[in-house]
């Protein structure tokens, strides 16, 4: 899908106009803005909603391929995780579906659109995305109590870093901070409210503001505008790695801070048939005045 999201913050909290921000998505995801390509916001949507709509079938397949391999059961006996994990592909399709749509009515998308849209991607073989959306439901947990782990290695490296620059320094200054990648936004809300660390905290609105789109390209006409960039868990994630580079340099004031959390392979689910570690780590590097 390749749909970034990023959450700008001010620790001096004022009204944002979501209906400016909501105005300008629309305008970019009518279909006769730019060029009409593979590459078109429109068009990236609905390929996004195509494998959120053909979750349940995409992730069976690959159980009944694992079924398919006696040497599973006869030396792991592994039918009894498999009937778990199709137990989980059962639940999470009531997610993705409630996804589907949410994302059709926010986005005004009319359901024979998307319709007409997967019948011409199944006619040209195009496979629904499989990945991307497995990598998005994997985000829902990191907001909530399950991702309390997670947050508690990494959150107060950054939140740290920042209240030392600008905090202690300063408490009654204006400072505009931008997350890019910034998933479901826990991250965004945190700064906004710096020293709340309740696990599930109120989040308010009117001091954090979304942003959809390429991080490359919708922050065109901010050079010079942040005081802080924060990149966690993001810049591994990149197809170009300099262009991130340069777009962070551009977005910065003179003598803004880039803070960045250490990018790394996670898991916190005791209940997940893998598991991954890392050590949260944290650097600060500042843009030449």
């Amino acid at each position: 899908m390749n749909h970034r999201t990023s959450w700008t913050a001010n620790w001096n909290p004022e009204t944002l106009s979501y209906r400016q921000e909501e105005q300008r998505l629309l305008a970019r995801l009518n279909s006769d803005y730019g060029t009409w390509n593979e590459y078109h916001l429109r068009r990236r949507l609905l390929n996004a909603l195509y494998g959120f709509s053909r979750y349940r079938e995409r992730n069976l397949v690959e159980v009944q391929r694992w079924r398919g391999l006696p040497i599973l059961e006869s030396t792991m006996g592994y039918r009894k995780k498999l009937i778990q994990v199709e137990e989980r592909i059962f639940r999470n399709e009531v997610l993705c579906k409630a996804i589907v749509s949410h994302a059709t009515e926010f986005y005004g998308i009319e359901q024979k659109e998307l319709d007409a849209h997967t019948k011409e991607a199944e006619k040209n073989n195009q496979v629904a995305d499989k990945v991307s959306v497995s990598q998005a439901l994997k985000q829902r947990p990191r907001l909530g109590r399950e991702g309390i782990q997670e947050r508690e290695d990494a959150f107060p490296c950054i939140l740290g870093s920042l209240s030392t620059l600008y905090l202690d320094a300063d408490s009654s200054k204006l400072v505009k901070v931008l997350l890019h990648g910034a998933s479901l936004g826990r991250l965004g809300h945190e700064v906004a409210s710096l020293g709340v660390t309740v696990p599930d905290i109120d989040m308010k609105p009117s001091s954090t503001l979304l942003v959809e789109g390429d991080f490359t390209v919708v922050f065109a006409d901010q050079q010079n505008h942040y005081d802080v960039i924060t990149t966690h868990f993001f810049i591994d994630k990149a197809q170009n790695l300099m262009s991130y580079f340069d777009t962070i340099h551009r977005l910065l004031k003179p003598g803004g801070k880039n803070v960045r959390g250490k990018e790394a392979e996670y898991g916190f689910n005791a209940r997940a048939l893998t598991k991954n570690v890392y050590k949260a780590q944290t650097w600060v590097a500042r843009k030449k005045s």
